[in-house]
């Protein structure tokens, strides 16, 4: 064994070049949300814990699926590519290949049916697949019905009246999808009401 006092300083770069890689391929991540775009549900700053294996392996340094084995459901929350921005986003799915989705009065509507009911707050009150949240109202962003094509997401975020999501950008192609959210790491309510935070750690609607 050698006794050179460099040799760690010399294996450095490698090193840190094989955790780098090892972190990117790795089966989750921490995502931060910058944005109000998934309020209440997620705060601003908020920081996520993101399963990156939920719908596939990708290729290390890229985003190029090389196998998939699972399809998102309508509720999930996920995290994304858009093919009009550098930024990872995070939305939630509302509509599979072959569903029809739109807004009236405000309300989404899914195959036909009313997903949501107004509460007193003006919050709306939405149960898809057995995920409860509230939104925002969407009004006077209305749109006639939409068919999703296959091989594509209809993704919108909770806080209808300020998020620019598939009524802007289009459907998602799944080949864009980074990763499934699981849990809370950090909320920012921690800051203001730290009990009610305690109650949403790790929880995810």
């Amino acid at each position: 064994m050698t006794n050179d006092p460099l040799r760690w300083i010399k294996g450095f770069p490698w090193f840190t070049l094989g955790l780098v890689l090892l972190l990117r391929i790795g089966v989750a991540e921490a995502n931060f949300v910058p944005t109000g775009s998934m309020q209440p549900t997620i705060g601003v700053i908020d920081v996520l814990a993101v399963d990156k294996t939920a719908f596939g392996l990708k290729l290390p340094l890229r985003d190029d699926l090389l196998l998939q084995w699972d399809t998102p459901e309508r509720g999930d929350i996920v995290t994304f590519d858009p093919s009009h921005t550098d930024d990872t986003l995070i939305k939630r799915v509302i509509g599979l290949p072959g569903d029809v989705i739109e807004t009236r009065g405000g309300f989404l509507f899914l195959n036909g049916r009313q997903l949501g009911h107004l509460r007193s707050d003006g919050l709306i009150a939405e149960n898809l697949n057995g995920h409860h949240y509230l939104t925002s109202r969407a009004r006077p962003r209305d749109f006639a019905p939409v068919s999703v094509p296959a091989g594509h997401l209809f993704v919108m975020g909770d806080n209808r009246a300020n998020s620019a999501d598939s009524r802007y950008f289009g459907f998602l192609p799944m080949q864009r999808l980074r990763g499934r959210a699981v849990a809370r790491l950090f909320s920012t309510e921690w800051f203001s009401h730290p009990q009610a935070a305690l109650t949403r750690f790790g929880a995810l609607d």
